[in-house]
């Protein structure tokens, strides 16, 4: 069901359909007696591909870090340390790994990463600007690990798995939505090097994986399109 919000403006009535990214959004509204809000993924999740990519068919782990408000990433931090020889012993045993820039001082992040935990084989891509490019460069890849949130999203359009560094209750928000909550790491938390380990075991050793998470990005697609023709009908019935 879709939650109907009326309000008015210049004495005429308005009913606006209420979609949220994931369960916890749900969560708050129903707080707020809004409780019939539907969930439609996140809106990025729209550019998943309608043809399924080849699904790990890169030797190739993706790294995003990130300079935002309160976790200053860098090589002193636990989780940027486990990161750090998840990539050194992928690269010892021939994989290819590739640090992505997606926001402002994600360069800066990458370099200090590669430089500080002696990671020379790694290159770093800046798709600040191209969704196109960054699907293109993690496409195939067996996963990725990463501090913001969309680069969880993007890899998975495309069927990647992904560790997602939570700083932030969107980042939990996403990850139950795609039935993954435990792939969201809680940044900084003292459990974090366990957390991502454990996540980075399963996902080499769970090659499905790949296809259940495009799967269900698919499947949020769909419902997005849904939605879409639902508020459109809506909206011409005003």
């Amino acid at each position: 069901s879709v939650s109907e919000v009326p309000f008015n403006i210049n004495n005429y009535l308005y009913v606006v359909l209420v979609s949220v990214r994931g369960p916890l959004s749900l969560q708050i509204l129903q707080d707020a007696s809004l409780t019939q809000t539907l969930i439609t993924g996140d809106p990025a999740l729209g550019l998943t591909p309608d043809v399924a990519p080849a699904f790990r068919s890169k030797n190739r782990l993706i790294i995003n870090l990130a300079v935002e408000p309160g976790t200053r990433p860098s090589a002193g931090e636990l989780a940027t340390q486990c990161t750090a020889r998840i990539a050194r012993e992928f690269l010892q045993a021939g994989g290819e790994v590739i640090g992505v820039a997606l926001g402002s001082g994600d360069r800066s992040a990458l370099k200090r990463f590669r430089d500080e935990c002696e990671l020379p084989q790694m290159t770093i891509e800046e798709h600040r600007t191209s969704s196109e490019r960054f699907l293109n460069t993690v496409s195939g890849s067996v996963g990725l690990i990463g501090v913001r949130l969309h680069a969880s999203v993007l890899a998975s359009c495309v069927g990647v798995p992904s560790i997602l560094l939570a700083y932030r209750p969107k980042c939990e928000d996403f990850m139950a939505s795609m039935d993954l909550t435990d792939f969201a790491v809680p940044y900084g938390s003292g459990q974090s090097v366990r957390q991502i380990e454990e996540r980075w075991d399963q996902i080499s050793s769970q090659p499905d994986l790949a296809a259940a998470i495009y799967q269900k990005a698919l499947f949020w697609k769909k419902e997005q399109h849904r939605y879409y023709r639902q508020l459109e009908s809506r909206l011409r019935q005003q």
